[in-house]
């Protein structure tokens, strides 16, 4: 998958996503992009950044929690300025 140094959900290039919290290692290895895989299968889907790999575990990778997010939002203009 060629994703261009873009984040396969949000699309945002790398220099763009927001970086996850610092930690000792930062000197070393500091990521912007993180290889997402299936947790079952050990398959590759893609490359993703820190918020949409966080978004994507927290909700447990369900997909009708996912929906029920997106209902909540649309409900809530107000929260999509």
């Amino acid at each position: 998958m060629e994703q261009n140094g873009r984040c396969a959900i949000c699309r945002k290039h790398w220099k763009e996503c927001k970086v996850s919290k610092h930690s000792r290692y930062d000197g070393v290895f500091l990521q912007h992009l993180y290889v997402d895989h299936d947790h079952s299968t050990g398959k590759v889907r893609g490359l993703l950044c820190n918020s949409c790999n966080c978004a994507i575990a927290f909700l447990d990778e369900d997909l009708k929690r996912l929906r029920y997010v997106e209902e909540y939002l649309k409900g809530h203009p107000e929260l999509n300025s």
